[in-house]
C-alpha cells in the first residue's frame, strides 16, 4: 500500500474588518464615478488604484463585494450592469392606444443619415459594451460588441451596409491592448474591408493606446507567450506591420516597429533606433506585458 505525504496548500490572510470597509468604500467610489458599469471594469478600476492585486483571487474579491454591497443597499442594483445576458420577447401592447404612445415617445430622428461620414463604435467584448453603451446610446452611435475574434457572418453583414452606403467609414475600436487584442482588431478590419470590397474602411484604436497605458499608469500582467505569436515566429512569417510588432507593450507599441537581427532571440527595435515613447530598445522575453 503506498502512502501519499500531505502537502499543505497556501495560506491566504483574510482581510480585517477595517481593510474590508477600506475596500468596500472605494468601489462604492469607482461606482458611483463610471455607473452603469460592469464588474470587470470595476475590477480593473480596482487593480489600477491598487485595491486588488491582478489575479483571478482580486478578482473574485471583487465581485463578492459588488454582491454584498447591492444586497446591504450601499450600491443600486442598476449600477452594476450585465449585458451579456438578456430576456427574448417580441415587443407587445395592451391595446392600440398604448402602442401608438409607445411610439410617439421613442421617435427619434437619425441625425447620421446625412452626415459625410459613417460612423461606429466596435468593441472587444460584451462586458466593455455595458460600459460605454450609455455614451454610444447618447449620440445615437451603433455599438458592436464582437466577443473576441468575429465571425465571418456579423463582419458580412456589416460589410453589406458599406456597399449600399458610399460614404467614407470610420470604426472607432476599443478592446485589449496584448497580442490577442491587437490581433482581433486587425482580423475585424481585414474582414471588413474584404467583405465591403472596399479598402476605404478606416478603423481607429479608441482604447486602449499606449498612450492611455503610460498616462493612467495601466497595470498589467505577465504574458505568456504561445508559438503563433512570439517573436520568433514573426521573424519566420515575416509578420513585421502593425498590428503584430504592435502587440509588445509598452515596449513595443510603435506601429513602426521590425524584428531586428535579434529575432530569433526575442529582440525588438524600431527602424530609426528609438522607440516611439521613449522605452529601452530592446527587452527580454520576461519583461513582456499585456494591459487591458
Amino acid at each position: 500500500m503506498t502512502s501519499t505525504a500531505y502537502v499543505a496548500g497556501l495560506i491566504r490572510k483574510r482581510a480585517n474588518p477595517e481593510q474590508m470597509q477600506t475596500r468596500y468604500d472605494a468601489l462604492i467610489q469607482i461606482v458611483s464615478e463610471a455607473a452603469p458599469t460592469g464588474v470587470r471594469f470595476t475590477y480593473y478600476r480596482a487593480v489600477s488604484k491598487g485595491i486588488v492585486p491582478k489575479t483571478n483571487n482580486g478578482y473574485v474579491m471583487v465581485q463578492r463585494a459588488l454582491m454584498y454591497l447591492r444586497e446591504t443597499g450601499a450600491i443600486p442594483w442598476s449600477s452594476i450592469v450585465d449585458s451579456s445576458r438578456w430576456m427574448r420577447k417580441d415587443t407587445s401592447w395592451g391595446s392600440l392606444e398604448e402602442m401608438l404612445e409607445d411610439a410617439a415617445s421613442s421617435y427619434r430622428r437619425d441625425l447620421w443619415r446625412t452626415a459625410d461620414t459613417r460612423v461606429e463604435v466596435w468593441c472587444e467584448s460584451e462586458s466593455v459594451a455595458g460600459v460605454i453603451g450609455s455614451e454610444t446610446f447618447r449620440w445615437d452611435v451603433p455599438l458592436f460588441p464582437i466577443k473576441g475574434q468575429t465571425s465571418a457572418s456579423f463582419a458580412h453583414s456589416a460589410a453589406m451596409e458599406y456597399r449600399a452606403d458610399r460614404r467614407p467609414v470610420v470604426i472607432y475600436y476599443v478592446g485589449d491592448h496584448d497580442p490577442a487584442g491587437l490581433e482581433i482588431e486587425a482580423s475585424l478590419a481585414a474582414k471588413l474591408r474584404k467583405h465591403s470590397g472596399r479598402d476605404d474602411v478606416q478603423v481607429q484604436r479608441l482604447a486602449c493606446t499606449p498612450e492611455q497605458i503610460i498616462t493612467m499608469a495601466l497595470i498589467g500582467t505577465t504574458r505568456s507567450w504561445g508559438v503563433s505569436r512570439s517573436p520568433a515566429w514573426l521573424s519566420r512569417s515575416k509578420r513585421s506591420t502593425p498590428p503584430f510588432c504592435a502587440s509588445w507593450c509598452p515596449t513595443r507599441s510603435c506601429p513602426t516597429l521590425t524584428p531586428s537581427s535579434t529575432a530569433s532571440s526575442g529582440s525588438l527595435r524600431t527602424p530609426n533606433g528609438t522607440c516611439l515613447l521613449g522605452w529601452p530598445l530592446v527587452v527580454p522575453d520576461d519583461n513582456r506585458r499585456r494591459h487591458s
